[in-house]
Order: C-alpha cells, then structure tokens, then sequence
C-alpha cells in the first residue's frame, strides 16, 4: 500500500529520537485542568515535540491522569518529585529535557493547535527567544476576554546591541511572564539561567535576566496561549505580605547579580533603569494592593529595601519623552513616602483636571522639601 508523502513525513518526524521542543508542564494537584492541557498538547499539528509534566509533590489524582496519557503517547514523560514550588519544577524540567528549545506551559492554561507549529515558523530568524502572544480567558478554556499585548514590532527580530531591549520594553510594555515563549536551550545553558527557588513571581526575575542575557528575540502576531485568569489558587489572586517580599527579594538580586557586577556602562545604566522601573511597580502593584492591616508592616519593608539600592545617576537616552519625566519625577517623589509617591503614580496618566492638579502639587511639594 502506498503511503503518501505527509504521511510518511510525520512518521519520520515522529521516530526521530530527538523532539524540537520540548513542552515543560509543571503540575501540582492540577487534576482539574491537566487532562484538557495535555490533550491540547497531543492535538498540536507539528509533531516533534516532547512533553515533560512535573509532577511537584500532588496528593490528588494528577498521577493517574498524566500516566495515562504517557502510556498513550511516548512523547509525553511523566516526572515525580518531591515538591519544589513553581521554580523547582521548571527547572527539574529544563534539566531532563532533550529539546533544542523549551517551552513553559502552566497546567491550568491552554494552548491553540497550531501554537508549536507557529513558533517554528519563527526559528528561522535564529533568536534566542520567540514570544507568542497570550490571550486572557476567565477559566480553563479558549473564550478570550482580552489579550497580554505586546506593543513592540511583531515578526521581525529585534536585536539587544548595547543591551537596548530593556529600554525597548520599558518604553512598550511586553509582560513579564515565562510561559508562550520559546527559549533556545543553549542560550539557557550558556547563561546559566534558572528560575529562583521557591521564589513567588519568579517570572519577574526571569523575565530580567533572559532579556539582558538574549542577543535578540522576535515577537509572534499569532495568538498562541490562552492564559487562565479565573483560577483563584493562583498567587495572583491571593496577594498578602509573602507577595512584596517576594518582589523585593528580585529587586535585591538583580541589585546585587546586575547592578553591582555590571559587564560594562551599558549594562550598568540598564539595569538602573530596569531597577527605578521594578521600585515603581513594587509601589503601584504591592504596596497598593497590600490590606490595611498589613500596610504599616509592608511600608517599613519597602522603604528599608529602596535605601539599600543605592543607584548612581543614570541615561535616559533610551527612553521616551514620557517615561525619562516620569522617572525622574518618581526620584524627586519618593523622599516624601510611599502613600504620596503612590498617588502620583496612580494619577501620572490621568487626564481628570482634578488629578492633575493632585499629582502637580505633590511634585511641587517634593521640590520645596
């Protein structure tokens, strides 16, 4: 009997003893959702692929579920240990894995058909990362609420020559997240880049030290992940005082790593940058959203932290007209604590009269003290 052509390509495909990719799923206590990931990982149409869940310690079925599948499907690996947070279980997965290039994908978020096959599209282009775009879903589906837009150019590269992408990133917001993006192991491995043990929101560090580290990515048009933002186990949702700890532990290792042990000026102002822009985000997202019970504790935390990051002055060279004046405006703000530096930071875009006004005050009052 004749076999056609494609057929027999994904057959070859198929036998090949080393996967393209390798899909690292970590998973704990994911019985709920991992059975409807794993299936949209088996349906993708590009085939050479492997498929490592890390099983992190689950006391609920998730076991039954994933051996199931591997027994399947030889390309889906089952991984046990003992549990190690987020961080750990990617990281065991980096470490076993025979891709040439590792893709992050969370247990309770899904992925389109076509999401493997769009990221090989890109690798060509020869970067260290490809990022996919992510569409919002409230729950474990594909209805999309919204999308974590990236505003830099799309399917083109992007070179990091004199560390430019930071700046680039800054001026566009990209989302700091680890998961729709393909990383070249060997650019991994060459860095030496892991995420932080048992860090909360480790994909903030990550995020950091894979853009400084990269020689260039490329950003995909294509919707690829449709991230679950109805999960209420998520520490998205749970926030408390552990979450800026957390926060202000990344602020002090990319003080220390790359502040301090900067390769070169560039670097250096850089990292700057990235470091006044991580202080703002620690007051807009973790002191704002801190209970009131908690916010005396967590002010003390913040502020103790921010004196210790002692940065000298810094190029906005970079920056757009916008961002340099709000940089520079925070810095002036700050000495008069976290409440009022809030508020402005709060009210820097708001174009109601009666927030200008506030934020021009504040400004005027930091400049007098």
């Amino acid at each position: 009997m004749k076999i056609s052509n494609l057929i027999l390509q994904s057959i070859l495909i198929f036998m090949q003893e080393t996967p393209l990719i390798s899909v690292i799923i970590p998973c704990y206590n994911g019985e709920k959702y991992i059975e409807t990931t794993l299936q949209h990982v088996i349906n993708q149409t590009f085939t050479n692929w492997e498929c490592i869940v890390v099983d992190d310690g689950s006391s609920d079925n998730s076991k039954e579920i994933i051996t199931a599948f591997e027994n399947l499907d030889n390309r889906i690996i089952y991984y046990y240990q003992d549990n190690q947070g987020l961080s750990g279980s990617r990281n065991s997965g980096t470490k076993i894995s025979k891709g040439k290039y590792i893709y992050y994908l969370d247990a309770d978020d899904l992925i389109d058909k076509n999401t493997l096959q769009n990221f090989v599209n890109l690798i060509p282009h020869n970067t260290d990362i490809i990022f996919g775009k992510t569409a919002l879903t409230d729950g474990h589906n594909k209805n999309i609420i919204g999308y974590l837009e990236h505003f830099l150019p799309v399917n083109q590269k992007l070179s990091n020559t004199n560390y430019k992408l930071i700046p680039m990133v800054l001026n566009d917001k990209v989302s700091c997240v680890a998961h729709n993006r393909l990383y070249k192991k060997a650019f991994i491995t060459k860095h030496n880049l892991a995420f932080k043990d048992r860090l909360l929101h480790e994909d903030e560090l990550w995020f950091f030290e894979t853009l400084i580290n990269c020689q260039s990515i490329i950003l995909s048009d294509q919707t690829t992940y449709y991230y679950n933002t109805g999960n209420q186990n998520s520490i998205t949702n749970n926030f408390s005082i552990k979450n800026t700890k957390a926060y202000l532990d990344i602020l002090d290792t990319i003080y220390q790593k790359y502040y301090l042990n900067a390769e070169s000026p560039e670097a250096k102002n850089v990292t700057n940058l990235y470091l006044n822009y991580f202080k703002m985000t620690i007051i807009t997202h973790c002191y704002f959203n801190t209970p009131n019970q908690d916010k005396e504790d967590v002010n003390k935390l913040i502020t103790n932290a921010f004196k210790a990051v002692k940065l000298s002055e810094v190029s906005y060279n970079n920056l757009s007209s916008s961002l340099k004046k709000l940089h520079q405006n925070f810095k002036t703000v700050l000495p008069l604590g976290l409440d009022k530096t809030l508020n402005y930071l709060r009210w820097y875009r708001s174009k109601s009269l009666k927030k200008i006004i506030k934020r021009q005050l504040i400004l005027i009052q930091a400049k007098m003290a």
